[in-house]
């Protein structure tokens, strides 16, 4: 009789464990991709001087194939019309610059398509300001390489005077380039 109840009590502790391993314990869910940063240098892993090929696999961004009829010159448009984004490349696919036409992606130190001239200004305070070519109160924003420098990077914040409209990223002399490759 001893041993019958060892048994049984052995077989409903067994059970119990077993019960136990086969409830699934609550795990955190796992964290949001993080939203790659915009710098002078590229976005996020999108570094300029890249291929497109590399670009790509880098960002699992697809791009559409680049267009336009002068090789050092010609776009690749994200496949995804929410993103915003363009790329300059250049010969051999390089990629030069990068053009942010929505809100998706920001700086280090949160500006974005939609930020206002003024908090452009204040969380770069070294910036230089001139005016738009084009629009009559607009303004290009220059942060790291200066407007009229012939190498280096920059990041360009084109507004209508009010808000940020388009932010131009990339080496000079593309970089500087209000009509992109015209």
């Amino acid at each position: 009789m001893r041993s019958r109840a060892l048994i049984i009590a052995a077989a409903s502790a067994a059970a119990a464990t077993a019960a136990t391993a086969q409830t699934p314990t609550p795990t955190a869910p796992a964290p949001a991709p993080a939203t790659p940063t915009l710098s002078r240098n590229g976005l996020g892993p999108v570094t300029i001087g890249m291929t497109l090929a590399q670009a790509q696999r880098a960002s699992g961004i697809r791009f559409r194939a680049p267009t336009g009829d002068v090789p050092s010159c010609r776009y690749a448009i994200s496949r995804d019309p929410r993103l915003g984004l363009a790329l300059m490349v250049a010969r051999q696919n390089r990629v030069v610059r990068l053009d942010l036409m929505r809100p998706r992606y920001a700086t280090a130190k949160g500006i974005r398509v939609g930020s206002t001239q003024k908090a452009v200004v204040t969380a770069y305070p070294t910036a230089v300001v001139t005016r738009h070519k084009y629009l009559a109160r607009g303004k290009e924003i220059w942060v790291g390489a200066r407007p009229m420098a012939r190498t280096g990077r920059a990041m360009v914040f084109e507004t209508n005077g009010a808000r940020v409209t388009n932010i131009r990223a990339g080496k000079l002399p593309q970089v500087g380039y209000v009509e992109g490759c015209s």
